[in-house]
């Protein structure tokens, strides 16, 4: 369950820290974002950043199967996960989204 809980953390730790990073940073934070999601090409640093949330999710995702369950375990590994993946799509798919 240790993983569990250290994916939850990273999570509010990860969503805090884009939070005083947009109000710190501004237009500069719109420049990181604008190049994550609005070229052509992702650049080599979204890629292995997006590699590695991935590798962590699967990771407590077998934690996550074998171990007891609560509320907050279920909204992270199952709640979370569909609401990046319909952003995802949303954001694959519509070309005026990019």
């Amino acid at each position: 369950m240790f993983i569990v809980k250290l994916f939850g953390f990273t999570i509010a730790t990860t969503a805090l820290f884009t939070s005083i990073a947009m109000f710190v940073m501004g237009g500069k934070w719109q420049k990181i974002e604008r190049a994550a999601y609005g070229e052509n090409r992702r650049p080599w640093w979204f890629i292995s950043l997006s590699a590695i949330i991935i590798s962590f999710y699967i990771a407590t995702l077998v934690s996550f199967i074998g171990n007891e369950k609560t509320w907050a375990s279920w909204a992270m590994i199952v709640i979370i996960p569909i609401g990046w993946g319909l952003k995802a799509a949303f954001i694959v798919f519509n070309s005026k989204g990019r």
